[in-house]
């Protein structure tokens, strides 16, 4: 991920809930994040996500989530943030395709997944896509 240079097209207080159990492109995304504006919440597995989501669940615009969380995958976690909040924003980040279902799901959703290795301006333009809808 480069220096940063996308001015997002989003409401200033956007917060973003990221989950991913690579610790070290948790932190550069929190940091990118942080740098343009926005408030982040992060999580590196899915229990602590759920605990976040559920504590802050009105203030959270976006989750930003990695496919591959163990021990179960995204879809557990992704279910139980949605049976809270349908409407929140949703972005799947993977180094793989997504699986059919989950691709569909997505899509019925209007989120957007993001191949790593993405840029800033990618992640950048996810969220606004999102917050957009």
């Amino acid at each position: 991920m480069g220096a940063a240079s996308y001015a997002p097209r989003v409401p200033e207080a956007v917060t973003v809930l990221i989950v991913d159990d690579e610790p070290q492109l948790l932190q550069l995304l929190v940091r990118i994040f942080e740098k343009q504006g926005f408030r982040v919440f992060s999580a590196l597995e899915p229990q602590e996500a759920w605990t976040i989501f559920q504590a802050h669940q009105r203030e959270i615009d976006v989750v930003l989530l990695d496919v591959v969380l163990p021990p179960g995958g995204v879809t557990p976690l992704l279910s139980r943030i949605l049976g809270l909040r349908e409407d929140v924003g949703v972005v799947l980040t993977s180094g793989d395709q997504l699986d059919n279902s989950l691709r569909e799901r997505l899509d019925a959703l209007g989120g957007v997944f993001l191949y790593k290795p993405f840029s800033a301006d990618a992640a950048y333009e996810a969220i606004a896509q999102v917050t957009a809808a």
